[in-house]
């Protein structure tokens, strides 16, 4: 009987939770950008009271997201290393 190991360990962030980070990224550059792009005239008061919104928004979104890509990752990475939870005195808490 062979089994198929993965060559990543169990720990390893996932290529999604590098995705969001990497959205991450570019939200913080883009919510920077934006009190320059205003101070520049390219964005005016409609436009920067819509954006405003859409950052917060955004920025829910994408912390929601996060939080869940690690729940996922911490209970996979726990029934990966044999672990059931709290039950048997086996916290993976």
């Amino acid at each position: 009987m062979t089994t198929h190991h993965s060559s990543e360990p169990a720990t390893a962030p996932a290529r999604s939770s590098k995705a969001i980070g990497g959205f991450a990224v570019a939200a913080c550059a883009a919510c920077c950008a934006f009190p320059l792009l205003v101070a520049a005239g390219l964005i005016t008061g409609g436009g920067a009271a819509l954006l405003t919104n859409v950052f917060v928004a955004l920025a829910a979104v994408a912390a929601v997201v996060a939080g869940g890509l690690w729940f996922r990752h911490h209970r996979r990475a726990a029934s990966a290393n044999g672990g059931s939870g709290c039950a048997g005195g086996n916290c993976s808490c």
